[in-house]
């Protein structure tokens, strides 16, 4: 995927209107419900605003949405529409206060009804009714704000990053050279981050097909029946594929690219998916809401902590605990410096703690090699502390998945009754599995080292990008103590 000209900074909505005049019957959106010409999207976006500024939508104001993965482009471009600031609905969890409307395909309890309005099967006939002869609202500028993405769900506390116009642009300018590479792709990550926004926005300026993401064998489906070259997907998301294409005893020929985002992927699973996708090749992304892209491993490595080469225009430094730059080759604090940094949308209190003299500090402990590589060692505010002993909770996890019967695991440390710090592995079981054998592949690198729990889970709690919800585990498993 390639602009022939570099993007124009218009306002967001100008490149549905451009393409629906240069190119009315081409697909704007494929998903599992069907195909839509870019003359549907127009005319749906269209209408969906219309009545939307009739139920009191005004520009400016945060619009959140929580309706089906095939509404969710209309919804994108209808919001942009109105220049208003759009984001999908974070949960229970997101900041309430900053949001002036949910659009929901039901009643939330948390969402008080001045605040709600319903996407039912009145709220789409109704808008279908509607004439989409009305002029769009604009943008104050081309540095306002235009779309809000949740970030570091990671804390379990999701924080708002807001996206500008210039900002949006330019991250799509950075992923066209970066992992939107062909001519179809779809991001199985969805639009709540910015992997799955970019991928929207990108297609529709581009005039491409946009392939809304659903379940994993629906994603499944839309690979295979329409031949698409690049898939970026979560590590956990990919497995999903792997497992829907031995089911389904079929091959996915047409991919060309593979794109793991949010954790690396195992050895085991890189071999079953190029088994599945025998003409893919692999390229992994580490990077975030608030910096963009900031490595990218093209060749084949399977060390979990080297992220790849260090992305062009990334300025990283590593410090110490009293930010204090550390010679070159050492272990520490990772900071990054970029053009596109995206602060929190009116959280002042965590933008003085993630970004400090113009450094964005992500929580990461790593080293850059002589040749331009990042390695990852961990989080610094995830290393479990141990009977005083601190580790790394990804090299346990990339562990405890190397036994045999264990589908998934993650290890986290908890609260013990009598108030001391326990550490236990969560696991999801499959056939053959015995604790001891994970008790003694942990010994191997941690001679000491030995859980006061193992538990059986039905699945690990994980972010879209597949990082591990840490916090959610240890609150569930102190409940239950």
């Amino acid at each position: 995927m390639s602009a022939k000209e570099p993007l124009k900074q218009p306002q967001p909505f100008e490149h549905l209107t451009r393409q629906v005049k240069a190119n009315p019957s081409g697909i704007a959106l494929q998903s599992n419900e069907g195909s839509f010409t870019y003359r549907d999207a127009f005319d749906h976006s269209k209408k969906i605003a219309a009545l939307l500024r009739q139920r009191g939508v005004k520009p400016g104001q945060v619009v959140a949405t929580q309706v089906s993965p095939h509404l969710n482009l209309f919804f994108f471009e209808a919001l942009f529409h109105e220049a208003a600031i759009g984001c999908i609905y974070a949960g229970p969890t997101s900041d309430l206060e900053i949001v002036d409307w949910v659009l929901s395909t039901s009643k939330l309890p948390e969402v008080p009804d001045s605040k709600t309005i319903l996407i039912d099967q009145d709220f789409l006939a109704a808008a279908a009714m509607l004439s989409s002869v009305i002029e769009p609202k604009a943008f104050d500028s081309f540095d306002s704000i235009c779309r809000l993405v949740y970030s570091s769900g990671t804390t379990g506390t999701p924080k708002a990053t807001a996206f500008s116009i210039s900002l949006i642009e330019s991250r799509v300018a950075t992923a066209l050279e970066n992992w939107l590479l062909h001519d179809s792709v779809i991001s199985v990550l969805p639009m709540s981050g910015i992997t799955g926004t970019l991928a929207a926005y990108a297609n529709v300026a581009l005039g491409k097909t946009y392939f809304a993401p659903g379940n994993a064998s629906e994603n499944f489906e839309l690979i295979s029946n329409y031949q698409i070259a690049e898939v970026v997907a979560s590590p956990a998301q990919l497995g999903d594929l792997v497992k829907n294409a031995i089911a389904a005893s079929q091959n996915l020929n047409s991919l060309e690219l593979i794109v793991p985002a949010g954790s690396m992927l195992s050895e085991q699973l890189a071999k079953a998916l190029l088994e599945v996708a025998p003409n893919a090749r692999l390229m992994n992304l580490y990077g975030c809401s608030e910096l963009g892209t900031i490595a990218t491993k093209r060749e084949p490595d399977f060390n979990p902590a080297n992220m790849g080469r260090i992305a062009p225009g990334v300025e990283v430094q590593i410090v110490s605990q009293a930010r204090q730059v550390l010679e070159s080759g050492s272990e520490g604090i990772l900071r990054f410096k970029t053009t596109d940094i995206a602060g929190y949308f009116r959280n002042p209190q965590a933008n003085s703690e993630a970004f400090k003299d113009g450094w964005f500090y992500p929580g990461d402990i790593g080293f850059v090699t002589p040749d331009n590589h990042l390695m990852l060692l961990g989080r610094s505010i995830e290393v479990l502390n141990v009977g005083g002993v601190k580790i790394n909770p990804d090299q346990l996890d990339g562990i405890l998945k190397t036994v045999a019967g264990v589908q998934d695991a993650a290890a986290f440390s908890y609260r013990t009754p009598t108030g001391t710090d326990g550490l236990a592995y969560a696991v999801v079981e499959g056939e053959g599995f015995e604790p001891q054998q994970l008790i003694a592949a942990v010994q191997e690198t941690f001679v000491a080292l030995v859980p006061t729990a193992i538990c059986s889970v039905a699945q690990i709690p994980r972010t879209a990008t597949s990082k591990v919800l840490r916090k959610a585990l240890a609150e569930a498993f102190e409940r239950n103590l």
